[in-house]
């Protein structure tokens, strides 16, 4: 989130300390972003807006009043020398990211007050140990903790009728869910509790100190990204009469889906097994000791995330029944240098590619008709691109900062261009077709080696198409 870090722009009252409130004083509008020590936040304010104490480094306490009932989306945000903080009792909702960054925020107990919770509200409290939540909370979800690495007790009120909390790990109430185990509560080897059919997404985001994992004969599922950030897991221990099975270290499940390679694997050659049909979100996540993967027939969709930060992959062998590639699928994988693409793709993911810093070339297949998002984003070493003639979208971002790209042929049947879609390229000269209607905002910004230019005489251009592209000479085709 970004917010205006200055006061002058603000309508309301400020204060003697250039605090500033609505003018019935219900509302406490922003804190100025120099205020040091501690705030007290008068009797009568209801709301504490958007960003009200965004990057206030310098405050270390906050009280808050009785008659407080809603905190903004990012109130707190980057707070980073507040270290304690008490609710009241009063408070009902607490906005998205609202207590993000606050670095010294060790503990934080939720009052039974509180009916709603945004996304995200402690990412990044990175001293963030303990956590009480009240009976009242009717939602959970990891992603309130993203980036909380010392977190190790998150505390459920046994009158809570969804969830329960057991030695600080989060489990549905009826005990069959794990839902969370904080990072701290997943050190070297842990094993899946007896009476747990169900593991949920995320349940062990984060847990960087997690070596191996035991999955007992009762686990029924597993969600997506359960062990995503999971940096230094090595290996599953899989018991008998399992659903899930393990394969040269790898987990899959009966049914045909890899679940996940640990992201400590220690091969360097990876062959899926054959009969695979699904591979889940991020099953190879940061798996950085992989240089070569090979995928059975079976598998017609690569789901997102699949390869994403596998920075030692150097080629990758897809099957002819490859349709469908996922978001970011190959993104930062730092050490491929050419893919080659089955001709019966038909989607290519946003950020599929991004990152690829070695990639040289690369050819797009005739049923490709949009090229989405920041596809090939920082892709600094990519010379040749070959775009099918169909093709009517090339999105934001796709080619920017791709330096060694001096020449492109852009498809007849292009229409759109968006915008920032060449900033930052190694283009020498560009022709846009007679086809396209639009190119968005610093499409070709910051272009530094771009001199000539060729389009219709039927488009209209903004000024900052070529923001920063000094040498350009345009024509225009009759």
């Amino acid at each position: 989130m970004e917010v205006d870090e200055s006061t002058n722009d603000i309508e309301g009252i400020a204060d003697e300390y250039g605090v500033y409130y609505s003018s019935d004083g219900t509302t406490l509008l922003r804190v100025p972003i120099q205020y040091q020590g501690s705030l007290s936040v008068p009797e009568g304010i209801s709301s504490i807006a958007e960003g009200a104490l965004y990057g206030c480094k310098g405050i270390t306490e906050v009280t808050l009043p009785s008659s407080l009932l809603n905190i903004g989306d990012s109130a707190f945000w980057g707070c980073k020398s507040l270290s304690s903080l008490q609710l009241p009792s009063s408070l009902r909702f607490i906005g998205e990211s609202a207590f993000a960054v606050c670095r010294s925020l060790t503990e934080i107990s939720l009052p039974e007050s509180v009916e709603d919770i945004g996304p995200t509200p402690f990412r990044g409290c990175n001293s963030l140990h303990t956590v009480n939540l009240p009976s009242s909370l009717l939602f959970f979800d990891a992603s309130m903790f993203f980036d909380c690495p010392l977190l190790r007790h998150v505390n459920i009120d046994a009158g809570n009728r969804p969830f329960m909390s057991r030695d600080g790990i989060v489990f549905s109430s009826d005990g069959s869910s794990l839902v969370f185990c904080p990072p701290q509560a997943a050190i070297g080897s842990f094993e899946i509790p007896e009476g747990v059919s169900y593991i949920s997404d995320r349940a062990f985001f984060d847990a960087k100190l997690l070596n191996t994992i035991t999955l007992p004969p009762f686990i029924d599922m597993i969600g997506d990204d359960v062990f995503e950030g999971c940096d230094n897991l090595a290996s599953f221990n899989v018991t008998e009469s399992n659903k899930f099975i393990c394969n040269h270290g790898i987990l899959y499940s009966t049914d045909g889906r890899l679940i996940r390679c640990p992201a400590s694997y220690e091969l360097s050659n990876v062959i899926i097994q054959e009969g695979t049909t699904s591979i889940a979100p991020g099953a190879f996540e940061g798996c950085n000791n992989i240089t070569h993967i090979t995928i059975p027939s079976t598998v017609e969709n690569l789901p997102d995330r699949c390869f994403y930060r596998c920075r030692s992959l150097e080629h990758i062998d897809l099957p002819l029944t490859l349709c469908n590639i996922g978001k970011s699928a190959f993104s930062l994988c730092s050490a491929l240098k050419e893919i080659n693409l089955p001709d019966d793709i038909e989607s290519i993911g946003a950020c599929c590619f991004l990152g690829c810093s070695s990639l040289l070339s690369l050819t797009i297949p005739s049923s490709v008709c949009l090229i989405a998002e920041s596809t090939f984003d920082e892709c600094t070493a990519l010379t040749d691109i070959d775009l099918p003639d169909n093709v009517t979208t090339i999105g934001e971002f796709v080619f920017a900062d791709c330096p060694s790209l001096s020449a492109i042929e852009l498809p007849s049947e292009l229409q759109h261009i968006a915008g920032g879609a060449f900033t930052m390229s190694g283009l020498t000269a560009i022709h846009i077709p007679d086809n396209t209607r639009q190119i968005g905002s610093y499409a070709f910004a910051q272009c530094p080696n771009l001199e000539m230019v060729s389009i219709p005489s039927h488009l209209k251009l903004s000024d900052d198409v070529f923001d920063q592209s000094d040498k350009i000479s345009i024509t225009q085709r009759s």
